[in-house]
């Protein structure tokens, strides 16, 4: 824990984390997150998660360099809503290079309101 931050009229935790360089991945997804650093919002009263922002600290490259991600980036926020935590918005930036393909660079952003409609 690194501080605690007021967004709103709450407050929370703000936790950093590093790559871990002693880790043993299972497979793409846990090679890529073992290589990312950033930054958790916990909430201090309701412990969930606020906010998450990661971003890779090193290229991830798989078959021989025909595959090699050089950005990724990762900006998740969530929402509390009548009681339930919710994801309220997702922005993933990518930047990578493939054989077949060249350099390609991305940027999807996912927003969730659905959940805030009257049933």
């Amino acid at each position: 824990i690194v501080g605690i931050e007021k967004i709103g009229d709450r407050h929370f935790y703000v936790i950093n984390f590093k790559p871990e360089t002693k880790a043993r991945p299972n497979g793409d997804v846990e090679d890529v997150i073992v290589r990312s650093e950033g930054e958790i919002y916990v909430d201090i009263e309701k412990f969930y998660i606020k906010k998450l922002s990661a971003r890779l600290t090193r290229n991830y490259e798989r078959a021989w360099g025909l595959f090699n991600l050089e950005r990724a980036n990762i900006e998740m926020e969530l929402d509390e809503f009548e009681g339930i935590v919710v994801i309220k918005s997702i922005v993933i930036v990518d930047k990578y290079w493939a054989i077949f393909r060249g350099s390609t660079f991305e940027k999807q952003t996912f927003t969730y309101t659905g959940y805030q409609k009257k049933i």
